[in-house]
């Protein structure tokens, strides 16, 4: 995640003009693709792409009601466990 994928793309068009015909003679359309990896400290995609499976997560574990009631009980047990811990 700590790399970025950077993208330069480029289109050039040259057309050669007949002008004793008074119409386009020739026409070449050149595109240009590069592509470069570079280190930086964290990369948007990436971070876009974690950041919906953690809301994706979340929303499974909302909405599934054993996930919850698993939840419930769990927070009962940390809280009995402090309660033991302090006496």
């Amino acid at each position: 995640m700590n790399k970025y994928i950077i993208k330069k793309r480029g289109k050039t068009k040259e057309i050669k003009y007949d002008y004793n015909m008074k119409k386009v003679e020739k026409e070449t359309v050149t595109e240009n693709e590069e592509l470069q990896i570079v280190d930086g400290i964290i990369d948007k995609k990436g971070l876009k792409v974690l950041t919906s499976a953690l809301k994706d997560i979340n929303d499974i574990m909302v909405n599934d009601p054993q996930m919850l009631l698993l939840k419930q009980e769990e927070l009962k047990l940390k809280q009995k466990r402090m309660e033991e811990d302090n006496w």
